[in-house]
């Protein structure tokens, strides 16, 4: 029930953000907001004789503070399918979604921080993966669907760049 609550706590906080149901203060305060923040892949490890290996999501706010990011990656079911997301290391404190579907090629990653957030680059989770084909493929970060929300009190998206990863 718990989860429930607070899935949809941040849901409705980030909905009446995003369609501007907010109030002159707040459009205000979000001009001031610079939007640099960045969401990338790193390859962290892959063993060749296997065909696993480890990717970094990093978070970096720019040159703001941020307490949420959430993340949508789209991926090529026909070479590439992911094992697990490891959580243990990552900046957030709590997970809202951490879902993965190898038939679809899509994974769902978001989660926050409260007070202060992260001010630099920053851990959000390790995907663990397996090359099932020796061709090149593709993990994309879907900047449509995935935001870094500034530590203003209005969660402003910041979210200006993501960069995709070949495999």
């Amino acid at each position: 029930m718990t989860k429930k609550l607070i899935k949809f706590g941040f849901f409705v906080f980030v909905f009446f953000s995003a369609f501007g149901i907010v109030n002159a203060d707040e459009r205000i305060a979000n001009e001031n907001v610079i939007s640099d923040a960045s969401i990338s892949l790193e390859l962290a490890f892959f063993d060749a004789s296997s065909s696993t290996g480890i990717l970094n999501i990093m978070v970096d706010p720019g040159s703001q503070s941020a307490n949420a990011s959430g993340l949508v990656l789209n991926f090529a079911t026909s070479t590439i399918q992911i094992n697990s997301i490891l959580t243990g290391n990552s900046f957030c404190s709590f997970f809202l979604e951490n879902n993965f579907d190898n038939s679809t090629g899509k994974l769902s990653l978001s989660g926050m921080k409260p007070y202060p957030g992260i001010a630099t680059s920053s851990l959000m989770g390790q995907i663990f993966f397996e090359k099932i084909s020796t061709s090149s493929s593709d993990i994309i970060i879907n900047q449509d669907e995935s935001m870094v929300l500034a530590n203003n009190g209005y969660a402003t998206n910041v979210l200006a760049t993501s960069s995709s990863l070949k495999l």
